[in-house]
């Protein structure tokens, strides 16, 4: 690039070739972003289907295994498909279970934060140890 020696600038011709080439390669830049943003839109899309679809994809698999043996009865087929049912019961009721215990262990560590800051400002208050205040009022470390 030829510098215009008295003013320390590009000259014209220079300034717009490297114009074009800073333009070039911000549209390439953005391309690259937006095929970029795709695929993690895509991505996220089969995570999210995987992650909300859990029960019907179990279900799913085993409406395949089902097809795939010979032909069945009526009562076969009918004692499969209470089965199931019942399996997706019971996996709804787990993982509701699981979401019910995370809340209740959720309040439980609040409340004992807020139960040793009390006992730690007494604990100041009185000169002495956690531990030892703890132990006054039998109060255990779990």
């Amino acid at each position: 690039m030829a510098m215009n020696k008295r003013h320390g600038t590009l000259s014209g011709a220079n300034a717009e070739s490297r114009a074009v080439q800073l333009q070039k390669s911000i549209a390439k830049t953005l391309a690259l972003m937006g095929e970029t943003q795709k695929k993690l839109d895509e991505t996220c899309q089969k995570l999210e289907a995987t992650i909300g679809d859990v029960p019907t994809q179990h279900s799913s698999k085993l409406t395949e295994t089902a097809m795939s043996k010979s032909p069945v009865s009526p009562e076969e087929t009918s004692s499969h498909v209470d089965s199931t049912a019942h399996h997706l019961e019971t996996i709804t009721h787990a993982q509701q279970m699981v979401t019910e215990h995370i809340k209740l262990l959720t309040k439980y560590n609040e409340l004992k934060d807020v139960s040793m800051g009390f006992l730690g400002m007494i604990a100041e208050a009185e000169g002495k140890r956690l531990q030892e205040v703890m132990d006054e009022r039998g109060i255990e470390e779990d």
